[in-house]
């Protein structure tokens, strides 16, 4: 076997001890980290969907405020229109009595014999042949048989929107209720009474 020179040896040494390194040092050198995929942005179209839904949304519903304002407003009407209401009836009371006082007139003389009739039955009491039979004209002396309010003609307003006095906001007639057949003046729903107060001078209001 051949014998390295010993001036040879230190030399070939350090060449192999960088050789080792060299290897070892790409053996061990860590690859980059991969690149985590970039999360996909916002579909800003889909916001803007939703926004667009959440502000519809608030605008159908009503604020809470605003619902209790429009209560107490139309409360307020409706208080002065009660305050109002007992004037208002009596100048119809006063417009309509002439016609009020012909149907008492032309109906007296039929009522009286019902009374005398109701005295002699046996519980006082007759049936009333003035009306249906259930208490009801066939006509109203206030409303001309429209069934409307003659204040404010069934709308149920009055000046700057305010309710009306006489139907208290409704529309119809407050005397016939809007049926246009006022309750009969002469009997109680139906029936005459011997013992039954005669009917009113004037017009009712209420």
């Amino acid at each position: 076997m051949r014998t390295i020179p010993r001036n040879c040896v230190v030399p070939v040494l350090i060449a192999c001890w960088l050789a080792y390194a060299l290897v070892a040092g790409r053996g061990s050198t860590a690859s980059p980290p991969e690149a985590e995929p970039a999360s996909n942005p916002p579909d800003s179209g889909a916001e803007v969907v939703t926004q667009t839904e959440v502000v519809a949304d608030e605008a159908q519903t009503p604020a809470p405020a605003t619902g209790l304002a429009h209560l107490e407003l139309a409360q307020g009407k409706r208080q002065r229109a009660a305050a109002k209401m007992e004037e208002s009836r009596k100048d119809l009371q006063f417009a309509a009595s002439s016609v009020w006082s012909t149907v008492l007139v032309t109906n007296w003389q039929a009522f009286k014999a019902l009374r005398l009739k109701a005295a002699a039955s046996p519980h006082g009491q007759t049936p009333c042949t003035l009306c249906d039979g259930r208490g009801h004209m066939h006509f109203c002396v206030l409303c001309s048989d429209s069934g409307k309010c003659t204040t404010c003609r069934g709308t149920g307003k009055a000046a700057q929107d305010e309710c009306c006095p006489t139907c208290l906001g409704k529309g119809s007639c407050y005397l016939c209720r809007g049926s246009k057949g006022m309750t009969c003046p002469f009997c109680d729903d139906g029936t005459v009474d011997v013992k039954g107060p005669v009917p009113p001078g004037m017009l009712p209001v209420h």
